[in-house]
């Protein structure tokens, strides 16, 4: 289990990325253009990867979703919650 590590990689280089409908993915893919939700059937997962090869995305606004993934927004988040819990 990465927990959307991957995902989140894969995305912030701008690569089309299948996911699975699951609610981490969901939220993640939020913002994007470049992620395409599968359901969980062969069937869905080939459609999704053949509409991620066919799909020309041009001048996707992707500032917002890279700000929210960022590093400094992950080491804020996590001094957040060092802070909230710290004795």
């Amino acid at each position: 289990e990465t927990f959307g590590y991957c995902a989140i990689e894969a995305l912030s280089v701008r690569i089309k990325t299948v996911l699975t409908d699951i609610p981490s993915f969901r939220e993640i893919a939020a913002g994007t253009s470049y992620a395409f939700i599968s359901g969980h059937s062969i069937k869905e997962i080939s459609n999704s990867i053949i509409l991620a090869v066919n799909t020309n995305i041009l001048n996707s606004n992707i500032n917002n979703w890279l700000k929210r993934y960022s590093e400094k927004s992950w080491i804020n988040n996590y001094l957040k919650i060092y802070n909230k819990f710290k004795i």
